[in-house]
């Protein structure tokens, strides 16, 4: 890893300079070497052996707060242990291959991150010099006097430009310490298997990794000054790189001085003991396809970040590459050639940034076509949901059902039942905020739907979430064919890809990001799906779903899809936000329920939560200072004390209806930890053993005890074991590995540990657990150094849980009141304003060669909106072959200006509408008026491929020698439109897939064998994507449009424009 730390003129005199506590040179040897591009200028030599009274010089050259910077590069663990334990050959190949790496990051740094600022023209401008000295002192142990290899490079701040001296702009160094970090390791990798060691990476998250073979257990032997540091930042209750950084000064002990390296090299083989050590591997290691791997790497990296952010910055990018890559020797310049080289990527810029911000992000042409696709399914979906009751047919029903089981509803709620029973819209959407009884509405719903013969199914984000949703919306069960009528999101796609015969056996059904829903069949009756927390639904989740709908309408079947949810709750956790743009758009029709009945009892609380989601937070917290519900306890540890000593006041039943909510993972274990441990004092649990639990995917398994009455959550969804993910239990009995689990709702699971870990304690839930629970009483942690954490959207979570009673335990009221002000702002398609790559390829993951990209014409950079608006403002006022040719514009001038066809011709006929409205235009003429000149040639020019067809297709064979008005021109104009844009969206449906290739051939062939999923085609220059649910529609509202008794052309024109296919050359 590396880290980076200032280092002030006062430090640097006093901790480097004195010989008692030359930290630095005191140990110097021959590997102690200056390094950089400054050095020589300076007196220094590069490669050169750092003497004490040089560094000393160096250091007090400049009389600032900040002398230097210390890049402290350490190696993983086990490179540590073998460089002390193993061999001879052993020994020298670590350092070696660590050495190599240090050396080449280094240079990568001066390279790309030694800048400066300097005056110029009266503005302090950012100058890169590529220019610094750098005394590298190599350290074999800790302060611990744990075997721990590294090397501190004291960067001074010093760099020249212009002949001039000025100091080094550290923020760089800062904020790229986890790219260089992960390069080192990257570099370090590379080196140690070029020595024939193998590698294994322990925590994909981070990129780090160990020597194959040494296991981790053995490695904390030797890990005693690790664990003094977080002991240190648990006792702060701080984390992070820089907290970090803060115990590793707070815990430092004086380094001893003079120490027998075969002594203690002696007493650490001792303590390892027979444990096994890694070495060169016996066989020389498989040759691997580096640039291969790193394409892999890439599309990974990729992968990960298109789902779970809209877009991110160049750092962020930078570094998901770099530490997705180590283990095929990425580098920081290698991850943006691959970043340059991706025709898939999208660069854009804040509409509106702060000034703290980024101004340039990143995202992908997948992310900004899903979000768009979005939106267009719910707009053309308005009025299409012919299924939905009447008036009179609904009230009816709703009255009847509510009297049969004596239900009262508000107006509010009666407004729902009708919205969802009524509405002809395909996607509709509820807004309720937490605890206006959406559910206890939704319940009516279905069963006024059900009395008029629909089937109603349900659909959540999280196992738990749909665990409540059916049993408080009655869809517990499974519907007529043997559907789940209530499940996850995942769960009812699975099943309807495995109805359809397209489910892989082999897949992973829990993390599946795409289904195949091809061929799924109708369902006997209308259905309507509730997609309940719709605001945790991220937009590929929704996407999927909304495909899988569109794929059963295709079938025949009438289907609505209901988003519920509170756009005011804790936002997703991927990509997207849609349920709360497409709400604050007023981009779906919906209706809202505001009236808050979860705290009837308690008014004070009401209150409260009112004005935490639609009033003033800061009134929130006075309510609950008040109410002296809010305790300001300044430590960490004492805050954990404080809740636990409220939580064990409780009776066990109480216990039973309270939650404890944190925003911090790292809290929430640490409260988990204490409170158990006051449990098993009072005698309420036992010790119990200890098990390895999954308690984050990817990260390395961690120790916890378990024992009877432990209250647990599972953290992964497990349909054979019975088990939602986010569903809380207390254990029954354990028998070996076997856990017998009695959920919240009265059901016993059992477990193996040993199978399915995913489990951790549940005395206290994150905030984002706890969405969607209602409880008697909420216990808050709240932590002012958690300013990301601590928004408005948390606190109305937290304060709304709770029916009765909150407490909240915060470091300090007034910072708290100033951080919850506002809403989370999770970055979208509306923030941005990118700027379309030239071209779209099919990324493969682990493809070794990119996709061939498509060919764009020069002036692809003009807006498709601009051209359609200068084509339009051009046509003149003829009754019938105005609206034609406005439509067909819009068409072609799209595909003219944005499109290079392999043929010419075809690039041509595109563009005739265009030509010829701007030609009669031009000329000032009427619908008769004649063409003539040079005007009428050039409409003939562009005019003479689509009249190819005609002469073939009718007896007369017209010519274009008639053409001789607009009037004579639009009838060719038309078949121009229908041949470009109609016939291969026909073909497309009636041949599987389609693609445009040259004019010269046949307009459709065939590009792929037949596979379990076709492929979507992605416009390069217009928000749409290509599938064959988005044509069935198209060809539905084709066969509409011809059976109407006025042909528009006008309609056919702007449907041709949304579902037209790629032009693009295979």
């Amino acid at each position: 890893m590396l880290s980076v730390q200032a280092c002030s003129g006062t430090m640097a005199s006093s901790y480097f300079g004195d010989a008692k506590e030359n930290y630095y040179t005191r140990d110097q040897s021959a590997t102690d070497e200056w390094q950089g591009n400054l050095c020589e200028k300076i007196g220094l030599q590069d490669g050169a052996g750092v003497r004490a009274e040089d560094f000393r010089i160096v250091v007090s050259t400049r009389d600032t707060k900040c002398a230097g910077y210390d890049c402290t590069f350490s190696a993983p663990k086990s490179v540590s242990i073998v460089s002390q334990l193993g061999n001879d050959q052993q020994r020298q190949d670590m350092i070696d291959a660590h050495r190599e790496a240090v050396r080449d990051t280094l240079q990568e740094i001066e390279k790309n991150e030694i800048y400066t600022r300097a005056r110029i023209d009266g503005k302090i401008t950012h100058i890169k010099t590529g220019e610094m000295a750098a005394a590298k002192f190599e350290h074999n142990l800790s302060r611990n006097l744990d075997p721990q290899l590294h090397t501190h490079a004291y960067i001074a701040n010093l760099t020249e430009y212009n002949g001039q001296i000025y100091a080094v702009d550290g923020s760089r160094l800062y904020n790229t310490q986890k790219i260089y970090g992960a390069e080192y390791r990257a570099r370090l990798a590379g080196n140690l298997r070029a020595r024939g060691y193998e590698i294994e990476i322990t925590d994909p998250g981070k990129g780090f990794f160990e020597l194959k073979d040494m296991k981790d257990e053995d490695l904390e032997v030797f890990s005693t000054r690790r664990a003094e540091i977080l002991a240190d930042m648990e006792a702060r209750g701080v984390s992070g790189a820089e907290a970090a950084q803060v115990s590793t000064l707070a815990t430092r002990h004086v380094k001893e001085r003079d120490i027998d390296q075969e002594k203690l090299r002696q007493e650490w083989r001792e303590t390892w003991g027979d444990r096994t050590l890694a070495d060169r591997s016996a066989d020389p290691l498989p040759d691997t396809d580096t640039a291969a791997a790193q394409r892999a790497a890439y599309a990974e990296a990729v992968e990960s970040l298109e789902a779970k952010s809209y877009a991110w910055t160049a750092k962020e990018f930078e570094e998901e590459i770099t530490k997705n890559g180590v283990s095929c020797g990425m580098t920081r310049e290698q991850a943006r050639e691959l970043i340059n080289e991706d025709p898939a990527i999208m660069r854009g810029e804040l509409e509106k940034p702060n000034s703290d911000e980024p101004k340039q992000y990143f995202s992908t042409i997948k992310n900004y076509e899903q979000e768009k696709a979005l939106f267009e399914s719910v707009a053309e979906g308005r009025g299409e949901f012919s299924a939905a009751l009447d008036h009179k047919t609904a009230e009816r029903s709703r009255a009847e059902v509510c009297e049969k089981n004596d239900w009262k509803l508000t107006e509010q709620q009666e407004n729902l039942v009708s919205h969802i029973a009524e509405s002809k819209d395909n996607i509709i959407a509820v807004r309720g905020l937490a605890g206006v009884g959406k559910s206890y509405s939704l319940n009516v719903a279905r069963e006024v739907l059900e009395e008029n013969g629909y089937e109603v199914m349900g659909a959540a984000p999280s196992g738990q979430a749909a665990k409540e949703l059916a049993e408080d919306a009655g869809m517990e069960g499974q519907t007529t064919d043997g559907a789940t009528r209530c499940g996850t999101l995942q769960r009812i796609m699975n099943e309807a890809e495995r109805s359809a015969g397209n489910a892989d056996p082999g897949q992973d059904y829990e993390n599946k990001r795409s289904w195949n829903f091809e061929n799924i069949k109708a369902p006997g009756r209308p259905r309507v799906y509730l997609l309940d927390e719709a605001g945790m639904i991220d937009n590929n989740s929704m996407s999927e779903f909304f495909k899988m709908a569109d794929a059963q309408r295709a079938a025949g079947a009438e289907i609505k899809i209901v988003l519920v949810g509170d756009d005011c709750q804790l936002p997703p956790v991927g990509a997207g936000n849609f349920f709360s743009d497409a709400i604050q758009r007023d981009a779906i029709a919906k209706v809202e329920l505001t009236d808050i009945r979860r705290q009837t009892d308690a008014p004070e609380l009401l209150q409260a939560v009112r004005e935490a989601v639609q009033g003033s937070p800061e009134k929130s917290l006075e309510i609950l200072a008040d109410e002296k519900a809010i305790h300001e306890v300044k430590t960490p540890k004492g805050r954990t004390s404080a809740i636990v000593k409220e939580y064990m006041s409780m009776s066990d039943a109480e216990r039973g209806k309270t939650l404890i909510l944190s925003a911090k993972n790292a809290d929430r274990i640490k409260i988990n930890d204490a409170i158990r441990g006051e449990l098993v004092k009072a005698g309420k649990v036992e010790q119990g053993k200890e098990y390895r639990v999954e308690v984050k995917k990817g990260a390395p398994p961690q120790t916890r005890s378990f024992s009877p009455g432990d209250k647990i959550i599972f953290l992964k969804n497990d349909i054979r074991a019975g088990v939602r993910n986010g569903a809380q239990g207390v254990i029954e009995e354990i028998k070996g590995n076997n856990f017998t689990v009695k959920t919240a709702a009265g059901k016993a699971v059992n477990i193996d540990i040993t199978k399915y870990n995913c489990v951790d304690h549940a005395y206290c839930v994150t905030t984002y657990k706890s969405q969607g629970a209602t409880v008697d009483r909420v216990i808050v942690n709240m932590n002012s150094a958690d300013k990301a954490l601590n928004t408005r959207n948390a606190y109305y979570v937290d304060v709304s849980r709770a029916k009765g009673k909150v407490s909240l335990y915060c470091d300090n009221k007034t910072k708290i009141g100033e951080q919850v002000q506002h809403f989370a702002k999770k970055l979208t398609g509306k923030d941005f304003n990118f700027a379309r790559p030239a071209a779209v390829p099919i990324r493969v993951k682990g493809a070794t060669a990119a996709a061939k990209p498509a060919k764009i014409v020069g002036g692809a950079g003009k807006a498709a909106g601009k051209a359609v608006e200068s084509v339009a403002a051009l046509i003149p006022p003829i009754p019938i072959v105005a609206p034609l040719l406005r439509a067909a514009a819009k068409v072609a001038a799209i595909a003219a200006e944005t499109v290079e066809i392999a043929m010419k011709p075809l690039e041509m006929a595109a563009g005739a509408v265009k030509s010829a409205a701007e030609a009669g235009i031009k000329a000032g003429m009427e619908a008769d008026k004649p063409i003539a000149g040079q005007e009428r040639g050039r409409v003939l020019k562009c005019l003479w491929f689509p009249c190819l067809f005609p002469c073939l297709l009718f007896p007369k064979r017209p010519s274009i020698a008639n053409i001789n008005s607009v009037r004579d021109a639009w009838p060719f104009l038309i078949l121009s439109l229908v041949l470009l844009q109609v016939v291969p969206c026909f073909f497309y449906v009636i041949g599987g897939c389609c693609s445009w290739v040259s004019a010269s051939e046949v307009i459709l062939q065939k590009i792929v064998t037949r596979r379990a999923k076709l492929p979507a085609y992605i416009c390069p220059t217009f928000p749409l994507m290509i599938d064959k649910q988005r044509v069935d529609r198209f060809m539905k509202l084709f066969k509409h449009l011809f059976d109407s008794t006025f042909f528009n052309a006008v309609e056919i024109g702007n449907i041709c424009f949304r579902i037209r296919p790629l032009f693009i050359e295979n």
